[in-house]
C-alpha cells in the first residue's frame, strides 16, 4: 500500500475495548460528532482523550444539511466550538436529513453557505445515492472548497437495485476530491417493489465493495482514508481486524495497477442477486 492511505473502523461502545487493545492494528478511527454535539461538556473531554490515543476523523448525519427545516444555530454553535477544540481534524457531514424530507440542490447549496459562514470552514461531504448526482456532488464540493465522501456500498447498492454497472456509477463521481472511503454491508430484502439491497452496516462487506475499493485506488492519486461501518450483529473482532487486512490489500493491488499506467484492466464487479452472503 502506498500513498499513507489509511483503513480503520467506525467507533462503536460495543467494540471500544476491542479497538483500544488492538490499536497497533487500526490505523484511524471515525467518531460519530452528534453524540458529542449537544452532549455536556465533560464529553467532549473524553473524545480529546481518544484523539490523543488514536488518529480520529470526525462525522456528521443529523445536522440535516439536505433539510427543508432552517439548520439549528444553537447546535451550529455547539459545532463550531467543539472544532474549534478539537483543532484540525477531518470532519464530514451526509447530505442527508434526520426527518426523511430531502431538500433540493439549491436549499442544501444554501444550508452549506450559512454553515461556512458560522463556522468558517466545509465538511467533506458524503452523499447518499441518489439524493444528488455525482455531477451535483462535484458542485457543492468545488463551490464550498470541500473534499467528498464516497460510500461504496451505498453506490454499489444503488447500482444493482437498478440493474446498472456499480464501476461506471463510481467512476461518475468526481474522484481527484475523494479524501474518505466508507465500507459497510447490506442484506437483500423483498417489499411490495420487489427484491432489493440495503446498506444497513450490519453484514460483512461484500466481494464486490472491496473491488470497487480497488478500482478507486487504481484512479486516485491522494491518499484515502477509510472506514470500515458496524453499527450492529457485531461479528468476533477478529473477523472486523480481517476486513481491514482485505482492505488494505484491495487498496494496495490498485495502487501497484496503477504503477505504470498503461492500460487498466477493469474488474468484474458484479454479484448474483440471490445466494451472496453480504
Amino acid at each position: 500500500m502506498r500513498l499513507n492511505d489509511r483503513v480503520g473502523l467506525a467507533w462503536r461502545r460495543e467494540i471500544s475495548s476491542h479497538i483500544l487493545l488492538n490499536a497497533d492494528k487500526i490505523d484511524l478511527i471515525e467518531v460519530a460528532l452528534d453524540e458529542y454535539v449537544l452532549a455536556p461538556t465533560t464529553k467532549t473531554h473524553g473524545l480529546i482523550s481518544l484523539m490523543r490515543e488514536l488518529p480520529t476523523v470526525l462525522h456528521g448525519t443529523t445536522l440535516g444539511l439536505s433539510s427543508l427545516d432552517p439548520l439549528d444555530e444553537l447546535r451550529m454553535e455547539r459545532l463550531r466550538r467543539i472544532l474549534d477544540r478539537l483543532g484540525s481534524c477531518e470532519w464530514s457531514e451526509r447530505l442527508v436529513d434526520p426527518t426523511g424530507r430531502i431538500a433540493d440542490f439549491q436549499t442544501t447549496q444554501a444550508n452549506l453557505d450559512l454553515l461556512c459562514e458560522r463556522l468558517g470552514r466545509a465538511p467533506d461531504l458524503e452523499t447518499a445515492a441518489p439524493t444528488f448526482s455525482p455531477r451535483e456532488m462535484h458542485q457543492l464540493c468545488v463551490t464550498n472548497g470541500a473534499d467528498l465522501l464516497l460510500d461504496l456500498q451505498d453506490i454499489y447498492a444503488h447500482a444493482v437495485n437498478r440493474d446498472e454497472d456499480p464501476l461506471e456509477h463510481l467512476l461518475a463521481y468526481p474522484l481527484a476530491l475523494v479524501r474518505g472511503v466508507h465500507l459497510s454491508g447490506g442484506q437483500w430484502l423483498e417489499d411490495s417493489d420487489g427484491r432489493h439491497l440495503n446498506d444497513d452496516h450490519h453484514h460483512d462487506i461484500s466481494e464486490p465493495v472491496f473491488g470497487l475499493l480497488e478500482e478507486l485506488a487504481v484512479r486516485t492519486e491522494q491518499p484515502l482514508s477509510v472506514i470500515i461501518e458496524r453499527d450492529g450483529n457485531f461479528p468476533p473482532f477478529s473477523y472486523l481486524l480481517h476486513e481491514i487486512a482485505r482492505a488494505r490489500e484491495a487498496l494496495s493491488r490498485g495502487r501497484k495497477r496503477r504503477e505504470p499506467q498503461r492500460e487498466t484492466p477493469v474488474i468484474c464487479i458484479t454479484e448474483a442477486r440471490s445466494g451472496a452472503r453480504l
